[in-house]
């Protein structure tokens, strides 16, 4: 199996690629194909759990509880998801906070048109404004996932 990523095409176009590197970027491609899923399970394992024990009915209560109205409550978990983009990666967060909010979603019944296409436009709107906000969140200090990653890749001067 050769991953068919550009790195290594261009490394057999240029005549670079030898067997030892090939297992290099197969092990390394294997190890990170791992953490991935080592993230998947432990996130929908708690996810799970949090459910058994009643944490998603509790949450929804205390969300759907605040009186913000639906403008409002969908601003709270916003920036709830702006807090936790600070300490977490994406994956954990859609994982874990997007199947807890749809309820909640739900029950606020948001009238977004759409347009005879999509079953629950809400939810897509929804979810997009989730994207843009952690997109904000992962370049906003002091952590800032997204300003690590352009660092790695700058000239050491910058």
């Amino acid at each position: 199996m050769i991953p068919s990523n550009g790195a290594t095409v261009l490394a057999l176009g240029y005549r670079k690629l030898t067997v030892a590197k090939l297992v290099n970027v197969l092990k390394s491609t294997f190890n990170t194909t791992a953490y991935i899923f080592a993230i998947f399970l432990g996130a929908t394992v708690f996810s799970y759990v949090l459910c058994e024990m009643g944490g998603d009915q509790l949450i929804e209560d205390m969300i759907l509880g605040t009186g913000f109205g639906p403008n409002g409550t969908i601003l709270v978990i916003l920036f709830i998801v702006f807090l936790l983009g600070f300490v977490l990666d994406w994956i954990e967060i859609t994982l874990i906070v997007l199947p807890l909010m749809r309820p909640i979603v739900n029950a606020l019944g948001l009238d977004i048109p759409g347009f005879g296409v999509v079953d629950e436009a809400a939810l897509v709107w929804f979810v997009i404004l989730v994207a843009v906000t952690l997109q904000t969140s992962f370049m906003t200090p002091s952590v800032g996932f997204a300003l690590f990653y352009l660092k790695g890749v700058c000239p050491p001067e910058i």
